[in-house]
This record gives structure tokens, C-alpha cells and sequence, in this order.
């Protein structure tokens, strides 16, 4: 009987790892789409942005504000070449970072940071501000032997960092779309 369940693991294993293989292999000459998803190729004319911060009171009463944050992500977009503007007709980028701790571990904060994109969009004859780009992470800080400031802040600068790689490639694939028209 053993036998018999090792033989069936071992077809099993062997039957996956031969498809794996088949897949792999054969994906260099599978024909793939060049087209980006609709939320990546949104992001192609975006220049000039409004930014929102909002930060939960948790993180308020451990000092992270938004007076802190919101000067340093101004300078950000700006090095990263957006106009940074307030207005309707600019793009609304919002950072936000919600932050719980349990009465029962004070030493452990849980945060959530939040980056959205929203854009103006006609939709059913309404003109509305939709998000047309979110990244969300999940993170956790043991107080004793990590700074949360730091922790937020840098979950936040990989957040932005993809956001503008992933703007990148959408301007590229937009250049490329025009000359090929």
C-alpha cells in the first residue's frame, strides 16, 4: 500500500514538473499580448499631480503627521518630474496609512499603507475622480527594535518608487503605440 502512495506521488510529481518543464520552455515562442493593462496604460499622460495625505491617529499621536510627511512628498514628485499642484483638473495622488495596535502587545504597531492614483473619468455621462492605480502592503514594527517612522516611510518610498517605474513603462509603450500609428 505504501508503494502504491509512492508510486501515485511520484507520477503526480512527475507529471507536474514535465508540464512545468513544457510551459517554461515554450514560452519564449507562445504569443503574448504588448498590450499593458488598462490601469498601467492610465498612467501614460499623468504630469501634473494634487497630493493628499492621510494619516491615522495612531501614527499622529507617535508624531508622524502629516505636517512632517506632506513637504518631503511634495519634493518627491517634484524630483521625479510631476508638477505638483492643488486643483481639480490635476491628477489626486493619496497617500494614506492606517496604524492599529492591541492593548494586549503595545509594543507592536500594524500598519497599512495606502497609494492611490485617481483620475478624472466620464462614466454613464457622470464625470467622476476614479482610482486608476492602488498598491496596498501590510506591515508590522516591534517598537523595541524598529522604528515605525522609518517602517512607514519606507513602505511608502517602495510604494512610489513602483508607482513611477510602472509610469515609466506606460509612457514608454505610449511613445512606442504613436510611432507605430
Amino acid at each position: 500500500m505504501q508503494d502504491r502512495c509512492r508510486l501515485r506521488l511520484l507520477l503526480v510529481l512527475g507529471g507536474a514538473l514535465t508540464a512545468f518543464s513544457v510551459v517554461a520552455l515554450a514560452a519564449p515562442f507562445l504569443e503574448t499580448s504588448s498590450r499593458l493593462p488598462d490601469q498601467v496604460r492610465s498612467l501614460a499622460r499623468v504630469e501634473s499631480i494634487s497630493l493628499q495625505i492621510d494619516l491615522s491617529p495612531e501614527l499622529e499621536k507617535r508624531k508622524i503627521t502629516n505636517r512632517r510627511l506632506l513637504p518631503r512628498w511634495r519634493r518627491r514628485l517634484e524630483d521625479a518630474g510631476y508638477e505638483v499642484r492643488d486643483g481639480a483638473d490635476a491628477a489626486l495622488l493619496v497617500l494614506s496609512v492606517s496604524a492599529v495596535t492591541d492593548p494586549n502587545i503595545p509594543d507592536v504597531v500594524a500598519f497599512t499603507p495606502y497609494l492611490a492614483l485617481e483620475q478624472k473619468a466620464r462614466v454613464g455621462g457622470d464625470d467622476l475622480r476614479v482610482p486608476t492605480y492602488v498598491d496596498i502592503l501590510v506591515g508590522m514594527v516591534h517598537l523595541e527594535r524598529e522604528d515605525l517612522e522609518e517602517s512607514v516611510t519606507g513602505a511608502l518610498n517602495d510604494m512610489f518608487n513602483r508607482f513611477v517605474q510602472v509610469q515609466d513603462q506606460a509612457r514608454r509603450d505610449a511613445r512606442a503605440r504613436s510611432k507605430r500609428q
